[in-house]
């Protein structure tokens, strides 16, 4: 049969339909040949067919919010990666921060028995959810990792709903090009559909109540909470803080984006921030949350006792939840997300007055720094003091000898993306980033320190 024929009689076949009335959600799906549909469970459905020539599989997986802490479109791909590397697969997974984008690169994966390549991910507004836009991933399958060309192509959407989430999950092989890619996308754009009511991004007052009783574990605690909204940010909490707190985070907000530029998006929600009036309380909160004793963040929020607007654990954790809740990037490794925070909460004279202070001979040798599961459990205060220090300072090092802003982003979103206290991969990333082993690198990062 000809490529003109199959194409035609392919299109010539009707689009089927799936309902989730109690989701609001429905799905028209391609134009599959040949289709098979199975209800796995309530959470599951799958429709196998083909499409000039190609096997499709598409999953349609729904998710419960809160079993999973899931806030927004974007927690439902990192999940999907996270899971991948859960199951000895090798997710490679990077951002374009300008728009972003996983875009890839080969880990040494000997062993494992597949891996992923995913190169392109974003945000695309329209009706798929409570918010105005849902996220989508994008890549490449490998049967083995040293084996090219790669054996099928992979194409994911999900969207948070009222009490539940999805994620469709296309699989196709061989890869989706040319007409079958643009159909698969076409699906995705414009045969998903939500129907049911949209949430307000600015959060109502019951909402960010709800989300304070839940910190503070008092249910009558509505009648001491004050709530104080900015452009990005909602505060919550019985501390006694005024505007000149939000004015702070603002230009924590600008600060993070002018050095690792990311877009806005119309209809994003505020950011929660809660505040203690009592250090026990917060204590309290934390030890239940397995966080910090000083601030933590954790999901889209962070929290802490409040003292002033100029404390520096209120920067320091604002930059946390940037980087968790804007820029995706939640890997690497506690010393990077330790050393991304304190570079960014930190003005330079701070930094170079910690160079002088700490006694380099105590620093924790590189590779052993990498391999610290927490640096806030890793000894002492003053030892813990010392590892943020040595953390941040690494970082700005990084900054300051990278060739312009480009490469600093490009390292930030690769090693932000890598499984935590490997040092293999980071030392590839390192050689293949910047041609420097992890030798090297400490030895040129301790001679400046020398030199400062």
């Amino acid at each position: 049969m000809s490529l003109l024929l199959t194409t035609i009689l392919a299109l010539a076949t009707p689009a089927s339909s799936r309902e989730f009335p109690e989701l609001e959600l429905s799905l028209t799906l391609p134009p599959l040949q040949e289709l098979q549909s199975v209800r796995d469970s309530e959470s599951l459905t799958i429709d196998r067919g083909e499409l000039l020539g190609h096997r499709i599989e598409i999953a349609t997986h729904v998710l419960t919010r809160r079993r999973f802490s899931l806030e927004t479109a974007e927690d439902l791909t990192d999940l999907f990666v996270t899971s991948l590397r859960a199951r000895g697969r090798t997710p490679v997974c990077s951002h374009d921060l300008v728009e972003p984008s996983y875009r890839g690169f080969w880990e040494r994966a000997a062993g494992r028995a597949m891996a992923v390549r995913f190169q392109r991910s974003r945000l695309v507004p329209g009706p798929y959810g409570i918010d105005p836009f849902a996220a989508e991933l994008e890549g490449e399958i490998q049967a083995e990792p040293t084996h090219w060309p790669p054996g099928g192509s992979l194409h994911l959407k999900g969207a948070v709903l009222a009490e539940a989430a999805y994620l469709i999950e296309v699989s196709c092989s061989p890869p989706a090009r040319g007409r079958v890619r643009d159909l698969l996308r076409a699906f995705l754009d414009d045969g998903v559909r939500y129907t049911g009511p949209v949430r307000d991004p600015l959060w109502s007052r019951e909402e960010i109540l709800e989300r304070w009783r839940d910190c503070l574990g008092d249910p009558a605690a509505d009648s001491r909470v004050r709530i104080l909204r900015t452009e990005h940010y909602i505060i919550a909490g019985d501390a006694s803080f005024g505007r000149s707190l939000g004015r702070s985070l603002e230009r924590t907000y600008d600060r993070v984006r002018a050095t690792l530029p990311f877009p806005e998006w119309p209809g994003r929600r505020l950011m929660p921030v809660f505040l203690f009036r009592r250090p026990a309380d917060f204590q309290r909160f934390a030890a239940r949350e397995g966080g910090g004793n000083r601030g933590f963040a954790w999901g889209d929020a962070f929290a802490t006792w409040y003292e002033s607007p100029a404390d520096p654990v209120l920067v320091h954790e604002a930059v946390h939840q940037l980087l968790a809740n804007r820029l995706r990037l939640q890997g690497g490794g506690s010393w990077f997300q330790e050393g991304m925070a304190e570079y960014l909460s930190r003005a330079t004279w701070e930094r170079t007055a910690e160079a002088r202070r700490i006694d380099r001979q105590g620093f924790a040798p590189l590779d052993q720094l990498v391999r610290v599961r927490r640096l806030s459990k890793d000894g002492s205060h003053a030892t813990v003091r010392e590892r943020y220090a040595q953390a941040g300072l690494l970082i700005e090092h990084l900054h300051d000898t990278s060739r312009g802003p480009d490469e600093f982003r490009e390292l930030v979103v690769r090693v932000g993306s890598l499984p935590p206290g490997d040092v293999g991969v980071l030392e590839d990333a390192m050689a293949d980033l910047r041609g420097q082993s992890l030798t090297l690198l400490e030895e040129r990062w301790l001679q400046s320190l020398r030199e400062r």
